[in-house]
């Protein structure tokens, strides 16, 4: 079996050739090739590693010898071949200078990865969030600046293939609603909402965080709001207090509902207490799941 170098996927070669096996400090490796092509652009003798993100020295990497590839049929590499190995390098390269930061969230749909991360910092930490659309191999911004305040979730639309749907939620309680379409390497804005909250007694009591949000199939999102609440945004609201209320559970044992999911009949699936619950989306009930042996 081959071992494939964590830059360009390929399977590295024999000791002494183009595409030899190199070990970095940290225990990955990548073919000699593809260690020069990342000197070559570095400003200094130092980079991220493509796979762990721990910083390393060009020069701590070393050849392993001795490394006898398997041969199954003995072929020259292609030009595609050439291509992809150039490709997956601007990629990684691409991919290790704008996410310069540690991802704390993130959800996947047809190949698209939305992230949510922070830059640490010496007094206050950056947040940032981005969009991968692994099909161009692309990464964009879409926090324009570095954000202020933390996300603290986010959910694509499933639902969705011909365009790029997703929402963002804020420890701040505001909710943001976007939607792009690719076209060719640029991505398009097609809409984009938010949902503000100034509710008083939230505030007052630090119960405006958004937990959790899916997406429903009648165009809704739900949302999972300070503890034991879970609202109806139809997107025509600007205001959360002017969503409908799907469940809140007002006695002592209420707590934070996350993980919310979209069941088959349009109701809400979600871990409150330790325990995933059922949130009716027709008629405010709430039951546990039980499993049954």
């Amino acid at each position: 079996m081959g071992v494939q170098c964590i830059i360009c996927l390929e399977s590295c070669t024999a000791s002494g050739t183009i595409h030899a096996l190199y070990s970095t400090p940290c225990g990955h490796v990548m073919g000699k090739e593809c260690l020069e092509k990342f000197k070559e652009h570095l400003n200094n003798n130092c980079f991220n590693c493509p796979f762990c993100r721990k910083e390393i020295m060009v020069n701590n990497c070393h050849p392993i010898h001795g490394f006898v590839p398997e041969v199954k049929n003995s072929v020259t590499k292609s030009e595609n071949t050439c291509k992809k190995l150039k490709e997956n390098f601007s990629f990684s390269k691409n991919f290790s200078e704008n996410i310069n930061g540690t991802i704390k969230i993130f959800d996947e749909h047809n190949g698209n990865i939305l992230i949510a991360g922070e830059i640490p910092s010496l007094f206050f930490s950056d947040h940032f969030i981005k969009l991968i659309v692994t099909n161009g191999r692309k990464i964009y911004d879409i926090s324009e600046y570095k954000l202020d305040i933390e996300c603290s979730c986010l959910c694509f639309n499933k639902s969705e293939n011909g365009v790029i749907e997703f929402c963002v939620g804020y420890i701040n309680g505001i909710v943001e609603l976007y939607r792009y379409k690719v076209y060719g390497n640029n991505l398009k804005v097609l809409n984009e909402k938010k949902l503000i909250n100034f509710d008083f007694i939230s505030i007052l009591f630090g119960t405006r965080k958004i937990n959790s949000v899916c997406f429903l199939s009648n165009d809704s999102i739900a949302l999972s709001v300070g503890k034991g609440m879970i609202r109806n945004w139809n997107k025509r609201e600007e205001w959360l207090s002017k969503t409908g209320i799907i469940n809140k559970c007002v006695d002592n044992k209420s707590d934070y509902i996350t993980q919310l999911k979209k069941t088959n009949c349009d109701d809400c699936l979600g871990i409150m207490n330790d325990k995933i619950f059922v949130f009716d989306n027709h008629s405010s009930l709430l039951f546990q799941l039980r499993i049954i042996p």
